[in-house]
Formats: structure tokens, C-alpha cells, sequence
């Protein structure tokens, strides 16, 4: 059964609307030492150095938080280039291998999913982890990944989806024909299990909260060729690589995610001069420049990253709506700072973005079909009945006292 309810989270709403009026900081940055480790881990000589002794001297090897022990592989590698010795590299080494391993298995699947695909004459084009792993960090053992993501055009998607299937990958949500239409137009994503367990997400759109039609037509021709394992595919060029990868890591995660800072480093690192007009032009279009202006900042003051100024002066200097603030201090926030109504208006400003341009029927009916598709109806006529009924139900289980409980008097 699924359960809908809509509450302010006041002081969620009240610490987010006094930051809606100041300069936007996410909350989503690393703690002192975990910074310590991502330096540690990025940079090099004496401030290399200097992070490892801070954090080795501060934390519990053996009581890592996630994120930091998937940094682990890329400090390993940093200390022995750097000919450093510590009893725990052996232990680091460990942690290489099992990555490197997982990575090996992952590509496998993916490389096959994207044979399949390309024979399909469906274009691919490599995201997060696998693009990095390809073009930036060389190694599959230096990067972690939970799953291996491939963008496939818009138009594509069903019949991407279809073919996966087909080839025994099983998605996350089977849906019907009709309700995954309507996931398709208002999603960017769906994850799929391999026969053998391995994850894979299935993207049409580059952003979870930009899913019109036309929505990825200049990542694509951004784009350039690649490979993975011999088959061709495409990567997003390196400003819009870096525009994925700020982007993303400004959403809040439970899991402590500090991969996108080692990630957009890596990035910097291959390419020190990206376009960044376009990086600019993306996040105007985008109406992401707080996020990326407060990103770039953090990069550059905290990881001695060359940002040119006068990209940080442009991206700051752009206007920036009441929506944007508010809308990036709820997805830069821990969910339960947020209240489950910011939470509710964040996935509808995302889905009402997706319905932008489809008429003024579509628009008429846009909130009923995001409440067909939060709640997986499969028709829109369906929406109001399950609204009552949940409805009488929640007044019903508020009315009835739970069975050895009080009566109401």
C-alpha cells in the first residue's frame, strides 16, 4: 500500500528559507577529516603529505565511514607514488584489488549491454563512473562503483529497455506498457540486474531533473567517440563532464558522498582547460549556477584547483530566481531537514520541468499525472479513487485505536 502525506518540517523549512536569502551552501560537503583524506588522496608533495598525517593521526582505520573507504584505492595509490610507508598500505592494497575486481565485473556486463545496443543501432554514450574510469583515472581499481551507467537517445529508451530484457536483465520496476510510458516521459533513469548481479543503470536523460524531449541535444553533440572493451560508445566532452559531476554530487546523499570531488579533480587533472564558456552557458540553461559557482569554489579554495576567476565572477554574477535557491537548499539537505512537504515539492518541480512544452492540455493536467506516476496508476481516470481511499484509510487508522490500545473518549 502505498501511503501519501504531506507535513511542513518546520524548522526544515525555516533553516532553508533564512538560507534562501544568503549566498547558497550546501550541506552535503565532508567533514575536516575526510577532506584531510581526499587531500591526501588528490594532491601532491608537502600538502599531500601534511593530510595523511592529520587524518591518519585523527581516525579509526578500522571504522571508516563509506565514503571514505572508497577513497581508500586513490590514497593507496598516491602514498606509493609518493614512496610512503605505513603498515595499513597492504590493507589499502586489499581494498585496490576488490575494487579493481568488482569494476572488472561490472565493465564485463556493461560492455556487453552497450554490443547490444550498438548492433540495435541504438547510440550509447558512457556516465559517471565508467566515463571517469575510461577517460580520467585509467585504472579500474582506483575508482569505486555501484553500478555501470549508460545513456542511450530519448527516443531510444523503450526499445533500449525492451532489449535488455530480452537479454534476461531484470529492471527494477517491471511496469506495464502504458505506466512505463509514463515513467519514461517523467524519469531519466532505470536500474537493471544482470544473470549474473551485476547493476546497471539504463539513462535517457543526463539529469534526474531536466527529462523534456530535447533536454540532452548539446550533450550529445558535445560528446566525443570512445570505447569500452573495443565497442564504440561516447563520453561527454570535459565541461560537460564536470557540469554532471558537480551536479550530482550537490544532491544530498545518506551514504557520505565524496566521490564527486575526487572525481572532478580527476577531470582537472586530464583536461586543465575545459570550455569553460560553455560550462557557464550550460549552467545558465541549466539555472544551476549557484550550485556550480558554490562547487568551483570549494574545488578551488580547497583543492588548489586552477578555476579562473572570471568563470566563478560570471557564474556568480548571473541572476539567480527565489526557485533555484530554494530548490537547491532542499536537494543540497539531509532529508530530514527537509520535511516530507519540501521533499514532495522537490520531485514535483522536477517532474512539472519534464512536462514543460507538451501543451496546454499537458499543463492542465500536470499535477494528477505526477500523482499517476508517484503512485504507479495506470490510468489518470484511477488517481482521484486512490486518492479517497487513502484518504479514508488515513482517517480511518487515526479514528480506530490499534487493537490493545486506549479507546477515544
Amino acid at each position: 500500500m502505498v501511503h501519501f502525506g504531506i507535513g511542513w518540517g518546520e524548522s526544515g523549512v525555516r533553516s532553508i528559507y533564512s538560507r534562501e536569502q544568503n549566498p547558497v551552501k550546501s550541506e552535503n560537503r565532508p567533514t575536516p577529516f575526510q577532506e584531510a583524506l581526499l587531500r591526501a588522496a588528490l594532491l601532491d608533495g608537502a600538502a599531500a603529505r601534511e593530510a595523511w598525517e592529520k587524518w591518519k593521526s585523527a581516525v579509526d582505520i578500522e571504522d571508516l565511514d563509506p565514503g571514505s573507504t572508497q577513497l581508500l584505492p586513490l590514497l593507496y595509490r598516491n602514498l606509493k607514488r609518493m614512496g610512503v610507508s605505513h603498515p595499513q598500505m597492504e590493507r589499502f592494497k586489499g581494498v585496490y584489488r576488490i575494487t579493481w575486481y568488482k569494476n572488472q565485473m561490472l565493465f564485463r556486463d556493461g560492455a556487453t549491454v552497450a554490443r547490444c545496443l550498438e548492433q540495435a543501432g541504438i547510440r550509447t554514450l558512457l556516465l559517471k563512473g565508467a566515463a571517469l574510469i575510461v577517460e580520467c583515472y585509467h585504472e579500474h581499481g582506483l575508482r569505486a562503483m555501484a553500478d555501470f551507467d549508460i545513456l542511450v537517445p530519448f527516443r531510444e529508451a523503450l526499445a533500449a529497455i525492451e532489449l535488455l530484457k530480452k537479454h534476461n536483465w531484470v529492471p527494477e520496476f517491471d511496469f506495464s506498457d502504458r505506466v512505463l510510458k509514463s515513467f519514461v516521459r517523467s524519469r531519466h533513469s532505470l536500474g537493471f540486474t544482470s544473470p549474473s548481479g551485476n547493476s546497471l543503470d539504463l539513462h535517457w536523460h543526463v539529469l534526474q531533473d531536466y527529462c523534456r524531449e530535447d533536454d540532452d541535444r548539446d550533450f550529445w553533440e558535445g560528446s566525443h567517440p570512445s570505447r569500452v572493451h573495443g565497442i564504440p560508445t561516447r563520453i561527454l566532452g570535459p565541461a560537460d563532464q564536470l557540469l554532471h559531476v558537480c551536479l550530482h554530487g550537490a544532491i544530498w546523499n545518506p551514504v557520505p558522498t565524496l566521490r564527486w570531488i575526487a572525481d572532478s579533480v580527476m577531470i582537472l587533472n586530464t583536461f586543465p582547460q575545459p570550455d569553460w564558456n560553455r560550462l557557464v552557458s550550460l549552467s545558465r540553461q541549466r539555472c544551476r549556477t549557484a550550485a556550480m559557482a558554490e562547487a568551483l569554489t570549494y574545488l578551488s579554495e580547497n583543492f588548489d584547483q586552477p578555476i579562473p576567476r572570471h568563470v566563478l565572477s560570471a557564474l556568480r554574477a548571473t541572476p539567480v530566481s527565489r526557485r533555484e535557491r530554494l530548490e537547491y537548499a532542499a536537494a543540497s539537505s539531509p532529508i530530514r531537514n527537509r520535511g516530507p512537504f519540501l521533499s514532495f515539492w522537490l520531485r514535483y518541480c522536477w517532474h512539472v520541468r519534464s512536462e514543460l512544452g507538451r501543451g496546454s492540455l499537458s499543463r492542465f493536467v500536470t499535477f494528477p499525472r505526477f500523482l499517476q506516476f508517484i503512485w504507479r496508476r495506470e490510468r489518470l481516470r484511477q488517481v482521484p479513487l486512490f486518492a479517497l481511499r487513502e484518504g479514508v484509510l488515513r482517517l480511518w487508522h487515526q479514528a480506530v485505536p490499534p487493537a490493545g490500545s486506549a479507546p477515544l473518549l
